[in-house]
């Protein structure tokens, strides 16, 4: 009797033993396989292939429905691929997976930023704030939704603290600079805009916005500088023709102007205020019928407000 039951034991013994290599093995293939998937989607990833990465990420997360991670590195591919939506939810999965992860955070609330969607986008950097005090990214997202909400006082303390805690962020003072102008402080705007200039010197915006301001506070010869700084790092910016060409307006060079309304018309043809300042300009050099077709096709345009201009200068 002993000894049959030695041997029952010993059967049992053996077939726990066969279960657990077995479940090692199958543990092993499957973490192989979740390995692999991981890998590869990283790779399309690095090498920007976006659909085969949330293709190889999505089959991660079907092994393992709460790798973060792969969470994290799907919703980052759906961003750069323009999903949104999708994105938002993977960031929005990661979050509820793991509260603490700061990034996921980050990318949701600029994604929110980048939509348009500023008041959501103030309360998940608010949330990040939460989750750590000190990152300076969820004070400068934070700031840029307050700037476009008009809480420009409150955007103006959160791009302070940003420089608090790292004192050579680059991307704070175009930010700061806007929220000073509508805050009345012009000057220090400029000194921003200035020091905005300073770490990015190619940034084409930081020009057309310095060159703006230098053109509210009277120095048009000093906008007209910037305006063309802008225009020799890229040719194509409607905007910095049609700025320039209206400080040429306000020194009095009205061939110049008409120039300059021409070019920012030949890249953009629906500009309908380059249309009505370059009419304004021919007509102050007497060309008074040029000068009304250009106000008539500012009218055709949907601008309204030319109407007055036709009446007076087009009978």
């Amino acid at each position: 009797m002993k000894k049959k039951y030695k041997k029952a034991i010993m059967k049992l013994n053996q077939l726990l033993l066969f279960s657990i290599i077995i479940s090692l093995i199958s543990f092993n293939s499957f973490t192989q396989e979740l390995n692999d998937y991981f890998l590869e989607a990283n790779l399309n990833l690095d090498s920007s292939d976006y659909s085969e990465a949330i293709e190889n990420y999505t089959k991660v997360i079907e092994i393992d429905s709460t790798y973060v991670i792969a969470y994290y590195y799907r919703g980052l591919s759906k961003q750069r691929s323009k999903d949104y939506p999708g994105a938002i939810e993977d960031f929005k999965k990661v979050i509820e997976l793991n509260p603490n992860f700061k990034r996921a955070y980050s990318r949701k609330g600029n994604i929110k930023n980048e939509i348009g969607n500023f008041s959501e986008a103030e309360v998940i950097f608010s949330k990040l704030l939460e989750v750590d005090p000190y990152d300076e990214t969820a004070y400068l997202g934070r700031a840029n939704s307050r700037v476009k909400l008009g809480k420009n006082t409150e955007a103006l303390n959160d791009y302070n603290k940003v420089l608090e805690i790292y004192p050579e962020h680059k991307l704070v003072y175009y930010g700061r600079a806007h929220a000073k102008i509508a805050l009345g402080d012009n000057k220090g705007a400029l000194l921003d805009l200035n020091k905005a200039i300073e770490f990015d010197p190619l940034n084409t915006g930081n020009y057309i916005n310095r060159g703006t301001l230098k053109s509210i506070l009277g120095n048009e010869k000093e906008a007209l500088k910037d305006f063309s700084l802008a225009i020799e790092i890229d040719s194509s910016l409607s905007i910095a023709y049609f700025n320039r060409a209206n400080s040429k307006n306000r020194l009095r060079d009205n061939l110049g102007a008409i120039e300059d309304y021409t070019k920012a018309l030949s890249i953009d043809p629906k500009y309908s205020n380059a249309y009505r300042n370059r009419g304004l300009s021919k007509i102050r050099l007497g060309k008074y019928e040029e000068g009304c077709l250009d106000l008539k096709n500012t009218a055709k345009l949907g601008n309204e407000n030319v109407s007055k201009l036709i009446e007076k200068y087009c009978r």
